[in-house]
């Protein structure tokens, strides 16, 4: 994934130069719904005339190219090119592939994607070209793709690489020296006889191939991507179906239970691949089954069928020698923790903002981020204006933010809005997959703040947010990318939907990882006597003075100029201090009756008992009921009753739990 666009200054210079190279020779070009008049440009003398007029024609027309250079500007009668007249110029430096992806009747064709998308990501020119076969998510009709090889070859082995190449992803076979591919081109559509498409570069090489690397790839021993030729008579057909049986199996018994369901598609993917069979048979037998829903709910079917493959064929590197480190204290310096919001949010740490929906979360969020522009926040950077990275996947850009940045008096150039870039696609800021790039980021603009609304749509597709580990592990890294950066991250996240608690961790969410892993965390909620007005608390913040008092706000209306006019946004105005906190709010109220049997139980124990109850005499009593009520049953139950848990004799003393009778009647 990357975080820039495909973009070479609207010049297709880096493309061509790949191909030809400094060789000298004839470019042989056609314009016309289809390649027939062979037109020529001489390379690299009119190269610039060549480029030009391709870009001139493309607006109209189609525009093909033959990747070989020719030698002369010989053709057949009919102005086309021939094996037998043109001849190529040798040596040649470039392999080249023309997949189509569907027949001329509309039929999917066999094409081995895996192995495709193993040459494109090392080294490749991929250009697209869409209409109706859908491929990564997108509508894709055929594909070029150019393979710059290391060292030049001559016309024989170029014929052979390109026939096996061309016969192992299941690519056109027309004979190489002569074909005809599409010119790319950086405009995002273009209406081209006999099909609107578009035909855009979706990839470039990172390296180039060798000879060795290529046969290697495409001509292993023993390959599963090799798809079973149906051949009449050789009983093929029955083979692939016993081949399929440990995948329906697995499909079966996943039918009928539940689990992990990506877990369960990568491992039905893995055993098809182990098992020879074909990736177009898998997605066949996979399409529609429970364990593929999310995945074709988000269009990421095609996608995740190919990773998957692509894992099951990748052998496994090395298993790392795993040592313990010791690492003296007396090594460690010791830091001083910076605040950019004194006692709320510290830098270099993950900060959480949590709250209800329609609290106004964001709006507090725009107001931090617009006053860290400012550098009117009081903490570490006041009086030093600083930029702000704001990744929102929830309000639009011209229509929420920018209005809402707007009211908020926010330094406008210091604002950063985030997206990513991934073949030709925008897509969202996934963490921690994009976390070096955010690095750099932060490292070059300045950032301060960055702003992550809401956190969960910022982080990796595959994080579920239900599993402790998974999250964890995607949280710890932003800490770390907070701390490389030496920058705050705000994520701003919803409540759960459980019953309100008091418990401002407990209620973020609903995984307790949440307020673990984070350094710090606000909550807000409205105010319960002004409806229009909200209270912030501190919720965990280790690295704050617990007396830092709760501030109290509210959203007001406001109106901005836009080149279309007034529009109406949003705006906090601060009203200062709060004696209720967000806990106070939230603290479900006293009840006259507990409300279930183990507090009434627990209540009138501790009733019958003004100097309190030792723990270990609770346990053993609340063992002893029938039904019998759990430590960890009775230590809730306690905290539900509001009873008090001590050491009346001091720290050797036992543990006893108490209830103030007075206050209870």
């Amino acid at each position: 994934m990357s975080a820039v666009i495909l973009d070479f200054s609207k010049t297709l210079d880096p493309y061509f130069d790949d191909l030809f190279s400094d060789a000298e020779g004839y470019v042989a070009v056609s314009y016309g719904d289809a390649p027939n008049k062979a037109v020529f440009y001489e390379w690299p003398a009119e190269k610039g005339k060549f480029l030009a007029d391709a870009a001139k024609h493309n607006a109209t027309t189609n525009v093909f190219f033959c990747p070989a250079l020719r030698q002369t500007t010989d053709t057949t009668p009919e102005g086309g090119l021939s094996a037998e007249v043109s001849k190529p110029v040798e040596p040649m430096s470039c392999l080249w592939l023309d997949v189509d992806y569907l027949s001329d009747a509309g039929e999917p064709k066999a094409v081995d994607q895996i192995l495709l998308r193993r040459l494109v990501s090392k080294g490749a020119w991929r250009s697209r070209s869409g209409r109706s076969a859908m491929i990564d998510g997108r509508r894709v009709w055929n594909e070029h793709d150019i393979l710059p090889l290391a060292e030049a070859v001559d016309l024989a082995t170029h014929q052979r690489l390109n026939k096996d190449l061309k016969n192992a992803v299941g690519a056109d076979h027309a004979q190489s020296h002569v074909k005809w591919l599409r010119v790319p081109t950086f405009t995002s559509y273009k209406p081209v006889l006999p099909h609107p498409r578009e035909v855009m570069i979706t990839a470039r090489p990172t390296e180039r191939w060798t000879v060795d690397e290529l046969e290697a790839l495409i001509r292993p021993q023993g390959s599963p991507r090799r798809a079973t030729k149906r051949r009449q008579g050789t009983g093929t057909t029955g083979r692939q179906r016993r081949s399929e049986t440990r995948v329906t199996s697995l499909l079966r018994r996943y039918a009928s239970e539940g689990g992990n369901r990506s877990d369960q598609f990568h491992g039905v993917v893995l055993a098809g691949v182990e098992d020879g069979v074909s990736l177009d048979r898998l997605a066949e037998l996979l399409a529609g089954h429970v364990v593929s829903e999310r995945f074709e709910r988000e269009g990421r079917f095609q996608e995740m069928l190919e990773k998957s493959a692509e894992q099951a064929t990748t052998p496994p590197d090395a298993v790392p020698v795993r040592k313990l480190r010791v690492v003296r204290a007396s090594s460690v310096k010791a830091r001083r923790q910076k605040w950019l919001w004194t006692d709320r949010v510290p830098t270099g740490a993950l900060c959480l903002l949590g709250g209800r929906e329609g609290s106004g979360k964001s709006t507090v969020g725009v107001d931090l981020a617009a006053r860290v522009t400012r550098g009117e926040v009081e903490g570490e950077y006041h009086g030093v204006p600083r930029s702000v990275i704001y990744v929102a996947t929830e309000d639009a850009w011209e229509y929420t933010l920018v209005p809402r940045l707007i009211a908020a008096g926010a330094d406008m150039e210091r604002v950063l809005f985030v997206e990513a870039d991934e073949a030709g696609e925008t897509d969202n800021v996934n963490l921690p997959t994009d976390n070096e790039q955010m690095t750099e980021l932060i490292k070059s603009e300045d950032v301060g703040l960055v702003v992550l609304d809401p956190i969960l749509s910022a982080l990796d597709p595959d994080v579920d947010e239900r599993q402790q580990r998974k999250l964890r592990r995607a949280l710890e890294p932003i800490n770390t990318m907070a701390d490389e950066a030496a920058c705050a991250v705000l994520g701003i996240v919803h409540f759960n939907k459980r019953q309100d608690s008091g418990d401002i961790g407990v209620m973020i969410s609903g995984l307790l990882v949440w307020s673990q892993v984070c350094r710090a965390s606000m909550a807000m909620v409205k105010h319960p006597e002004e409806p229009d007005q909200f209270v912030l608390s501190n919720g965990k913040n280790n690295l704050a003075p617990p007396t830092t008092p709760s501030l109290q706000g509210r959203t007001v209306e406001h109106w901005v100029n836009t080149d279309e006019g007034q529009t109406r946004t949003s705006k906090v105005e601060w009203l200062g201090e709060s004696p209720l906190s967000v806990s106070d709010i939230l603290a479900p109220p006293k009840s006259e009756k507990p409300r279930s049997a183990i507090d009434r139980w627990l209540t009138g124990l501790l009733t019958e008992h003004e100097g309190g109850v030792p723990a270990t005499e609770v346990y053993r009593l609340g063992d002893e009921h029938n039904p019998p009520f759990s430590e960890r049953s009775l230590q809730r139950a306690l905290k539900r009753i509001e009873g008090t848990s001590d050491r009346p004799d001091g720290y050797q003393g036992k543990v006893v739990w108490s209830l103030d009778v007075e206050e209870l009647t």
